[in-house]
């Protein structure tokens, strides 16, 4: 059965992980030289976005600050979608 602690916990790693893909799509963006290429990929961190603010609405712990000011923070350096896009470029 789920406590408190794993439902506060899967949601903060929901939110990670949904940022970690805007991120992911922003910086592909920053990358891409075809017009149609940007736009999807600033479509798709657009959407990771509003995924975060989705999961972020359901947090009921009050340990993480503002979802603008969490979600505009720097990259996580450890995310494996960053490491993959370090490695395909």
């Amino acid at each position: 059965m789920l406590n408190d602690v794993d439902v506060k916990n899967a949601l903060i790693r929901s939110v990670q992980t949904e940022k970690n893909a805007m991120n992911f799509y922003q910086l592909a963006a920053k990358q891409m030289k075809n017009a149609d290429a940007i736009k999807t990929f600033e479509l798709l961190a657009r959407e990771e976005r509003e995924h975060a603010k989705h999961f972020f609405d359901q947090y009921t712990g009050n340990d993480l600050p503002p979802f603008d000011e969490f979600i505009d923070a720097a990259p996580d350096s450890s995310s494996e979608w960053l490491s993959a896009l370090d490695k395909a470029l």
